[in-house]
């Protein structure tokens, strides 16, 4: 059934009824829903792609000064971050017209032949993402750490970023920050939420997903037809039709899902990884 389907046999309901309010209804009671429960139908499981550090050659430093060269060949690097030497603050790099510079002066020594590496720890997320469920170490397969940003404050700030990855936590721009940074390309398995395509209005050619049957939406808006017309018995009764439709949902979703194997957080199984904060819940169940 399409949403101008659904909509129109709501309209009939009771006469009088705003289409725009309606379609208010409809929106609210569809986000309802898709927000009640980890649906199996929104997981999507894939990888976020890392970039490989470099560290071929040497750097030319000034102390005070924005100006870097290198004798490596850096191509693609801008907004990448770099450390030099074995200091602890890192910088980011900028190409502009034939030069590159840091974003801000260098602390350090001066030092014409110094040693660096250039690396990426925070990436932006699937564009479709609405909650991140998880990372799993690409070499166990078990969840990395979900830390708060200032445990990732903290541990970046030690300066240990190099290596297997551990932990992440979510910028305040809604991209994902990688503690540690792993040298080489890796894949690392990404699981999330995904947003579902919102009825607009104007799309009544498509349709609600397919697993979220049309009378739940239906009952639901019903009762607040009826609410707003100010037959609350009436409505009432809708509420518990609309409950007892959201209780056969979660039935079909214990089937679909079936018995699931526990899974050990990361940081109760690698003893070089410091304890993150208790995992935050995602979603309200029944």
């Amino acid at each position: 059934m399409t949403w101008g389907e659904i909509r129109l046999l709501l309209v009939r309901f009771r006469a009088g009824i705003d289409v725009a309010q309606v379609t208010s209804w409809m929106q609210a009671r569809y986000e309802l829903i898709l927000d009640f429960h980890a649906w199996k139908g929104l997981e999507v499981e894939t990888y976020l792609q890392t970039v490989a550090v470099y560290q071929t050659g040497t750097v030319n430093v000034t102390q005070g000064s924005t100006a870097i060269t290198t004798t490596g060949t850096w191509t693609g690097f801008t907004g990448r971050k770099i450390r030099v030497g074995g200091r602890s603050e890192f910088y980011t790099i900028t190409y502009s017209g034939s030069a590159w510079s840091l974003d801000r002066v260098y602390e350090g020594d001066s030092d014409a032949a110094a040693s660096y590496y250039v690396f990426q720890h925070v990436y932006a997320l699937p564009a479709d993402l609405k909650t991140l469920t998880a990372l799993d170490s690409p070499d166990t397969g078990l969840p990395l750490a979900d830390w708060t940003r200032e445990q990732m404050r903290e541990a970046v700030g030690r300066g240990a970023t190099l290596g297997r990855p551990a932990a992440w936590a979510l910028t305040d721009a809604g991209d994902v920050e990688i503690w540690r940074v792993p040298e080489a390309s890796t894949g690392i398995p990404l699981r999330y939420i995904k947003t579902a395509p919102a009825f607009t209005g104007t799309n009544t050619r498509d349709s609600p997903l397919s697993w979220v049957p049309a009378n739940t939406i239906m009952e639901g808006v019903r009762a607040d037809i009826l609410f707003a017309l100010e037959d609350y018995n009436g409505s009432d009764r809708k509420e518990r039709a609309f409950a007892e439709q959201l209780a056969t949902m979660m039935g079909n979703e214990a089937i679909r899902k079936g018995p699931r194997p526990l899974r050990m957080a990361s940081e109760y199984t690698h003893h070089r990884v410091e304890r993150g904060l208790p995992r935050r819940g995602n979603f309200r169940l029944p």
